[in-house]
């Protein structure tokens, strides 16, 4: 659905090639906790997410079902500006997840 979303967004998806980002170890919630709706934002948007955990060699350790949270005017005003967006993808409880299966 990669297509589909980067046009949602506002970008055309045949000029641009995929990129990643990553959430920081606060960004995780898990054990069925809730995050709290974060400070600084009034447009918060959730996607759901393949998890992948990555072991010290590199190989994959675990599968997980996760949600992504964004804060998209943070998000808006970054890429408008050229500006990472690490503010709006990587803040604190922006990342519930369910436990790794092996």
């Amino acid at each position: 659905n990669y297509a589909a979303h980067a046009r949602e967004m506002g970008s055309d998806p045949e000029r641009q090639a995929p990129f990643f980002f990553s959430k920081p170890v606060d960004a995780l919630v898990v054990d069925g906790a809730d995050p709290a709706y974060p400070s600084a934002t009034s447009n918060l948007h959730h996607e759901v997410e393949l998890v992948v955990a990555i072991g010290a060699e590199g190989g994959i350790t675990g599968w997980a079902v996760g949600c992504d949270l964004t804060r998209r005017d943070l998000q808006a005003e970054a890429k408008a500006k050229g500006r990472p967006w690490d503010a709006a993808k990587g803040f604190e409880q922006s990342a519930p997840c369910a436990a790794l299966t092996l």
